[in-house]
């Protein structure tokens, strides 16, 4: 007698718990690396679309009445700071546009040199400043500005001074071009105010 054998094959069972994870696993992944080429895409766009800083215009130079000067960058505003025997003297640039991005740029005249403790204390290690001596700073900011910092005192002609650059951190500030402009620092002629005082006149009205 002839025997027929039939033979099924059943498909095969996936466990779905697994074959979900596994789906979902991979749509992270690929979402990970989406947002993170989109980072480095968004980040190199932010610094070409930057403009470069040109060279410094003499024609920009400002000069502050307490006898120093230096070139305001194209797209910076400045101001004059006035002080007195306790109070400092100060040139102070700004972005006109700041478009969310800080950056700031001054030069100071101190009334008091700052004490060598505080110096280090805020990071200011031995170095050069156009040549020479001078207490020198370059390290990245806090976490919350995430900004460059650069600066620089010393003595000129009996007189302490100090050169600040604060920039975002996609701007490196130790390239030539803001090198120019923190090295436009000059000693000029200081400017004496005369002050004349007018009296009354003390003659009888007619």
């Amino acid at each position: 007698m002839n025997t027929r054998y039939r033979t099924t094959i059943e498909p095969m069972q996936v466990n779905r718990p697994f074959a979900d994870f596994h789906s979902r696993s991979g749509v992270t992944k690929t979402l990970g690396i989406v947002i993170v080429s989109a980072l480095i895409i968004a980040y190199f766009a932010y610094v070409s679309l930057t403009p470069e800083i040109g060279s410094p215009d003499e024609s920009r130079r400002i000069k502050h009445p307490a006898g120093f000067s230096i070139v305001v960058p194209e797209g910076y505003q400045s101001s004059v700071v006035i002080g007195d025997a306790r109070t400092d003297d100060s040139i102070r640039c700004v972005p006109i546009k700041v478009e969310g991005r800080y950056g700031e740029f001054t030069v100071t005249r101190y009334a008091r040199p700052p004490a060598n403790e505080k110096m280090e204390k805020d990071g200011y290690v031995a170095g050069t400043f156009m040549g020479q001596p001078a207490r020198e700073l370059i390290l990245l900011g806090d976490s919350k500005k995430n900004n460059w910092l650069r600066g620089y005192i010393f003595e000129r002609d009996g007189q302490t001074y100090g050169v600040m650059l604060t920039r975002p951190r996609s701007e490196p500030i130790t390239g030539k071009a803001w090198t120019r402009y923190v090295e436009s620092f000059r000693i000029e002629p200081a400017i004496k105010f005369k002050y004349v005082t007018t009296l009354p006149s003390m003659q009888p009205a007619r």
